[in-house]
């Protein structure tokens, strides 16, 4: 059966959801699905996306969305390359993707160790705006900052820019910090209504899943 990048997202969702790992699956069968992903990626990476996919914002939301769920559930061999791919494309056209789409994205370059130099800097400019944005939200600003990013990721990321051998040429100074977790909790992570859509089916086997 022919699938889309819509389909793909909401299956590599569900893995990471679920804390799925190779061994649920039968062998060589999780690497096949990630290359033919990975081939999708690239293609839609280079194009306008379908009216099936929507608009731009919708196919980076899927591409963003692969990329976490990857780095999420720990996937490796075609997975880096899948995520290297994503992160490139993000990074090549930064200012068309969302902020919290870019954080994302730079969130499973970190945790796969994807550091390039188109990467490396786009992983640091992610962070810098997060910083700026977070630093605009008014106090009690409860519902302001829904299309923000997790301030678990950020802390991650400095985390990365501070200490990262690879990522020394674009370290950050150590004051210039994330937003403390008390500061950021009023800023949820917000979900499509298609994620919303898979965890309701996933709801009555039991699973309950941590969009962080």
């Amino acid at each position: 059966k022919d699938v889309n990048l819509q389909d793909l997202t909401m299956l590599w969702w569900s893995i990471a959801t679920l804390e799925l790992s190779r061994d649920h699956f039968a062998p060589e069968s999780l690497e096949k699905l990630m290359r033919t992903c990975l081939l999708l990626v690239r293609q839609q990476a280079t194009t306008a996306p379908s009216a099936a996919l929507g608009s731009p914002r919708h196919k980076q939301s899927f591409l963003a969305c692969i990329a976490w769920a990857s780095a999420r559930a720990d996937l490796r061999g075609p997975a880096g390359a899948l995520i290297a791919a994503i992160a490139d494309a993000a990074a090549s056209d930064r200012h068309r993707w969302s902020l919290r789409h870019r954080v994302m994205v730079a969130y499973a370059v970190v945790m796969q160790a994807r550091y390039t130099s188109r990467t490396a800097p786009f992983l640091r400019d992610a962070y810098l705006s997060c910083l700026e944005d977070f630093r605009r939200l008014p106090p009690g600003a409860e519902d302001a900052g829904c299309d923000m990013p997790s301030p678990g990721m950020l802390i991650l990321l400095r985390a990365a820019l501070r200490f990262e051998a690879a990522l020394a040429p674009w370290t950050v100074p150590e004051d210039l910090v994330a937003p403390t977790l008390a500061q950021a909790s009023a800023v949820p992570f917000s979900e499509s209504a298609a994620h919303k859509e898979v965890m309701i089916s996933l709801e009555p086997l039991g699973f309950v899943g941590d969009a962080e």
